[in-house]
């Protein structure tokens, strides 16, 4: 289990959905691992989550955060 600083986590405030940075956002939120960023599954299980489908850009934008962090490590 990962800790939750090694997470990326998503927010949903007023339907907006938003990469929570450094400040800490209020709304509804998912952590997500960085192995479960690479899952074929992840767009399905985050629009259950937050009970709206996940925008495209989103899901790229994790995408580029798991390479990122990858190349890091």
């Amino acid at each position: 289990m990962q800790s939750i600083t090694q997470m990326t986590r998503v927010v949903r405030v007023q339907g907006d959905f938003l990469l929570q940075g450094n400040k800490r956002l209020s709304g509804r939120g998912a952590h997500i691992c960085p192995q479960c960023i690479e899952s074929p599954n992840l767009a399905k299980s985050l629009a259950r989550s937050f009970k709206a489908p996940m925008p495209k850009e989103l899901l790229q934008q994790l995408k580029e955060i798991a390479k990122k962090d990858c190349v890091e490590s």
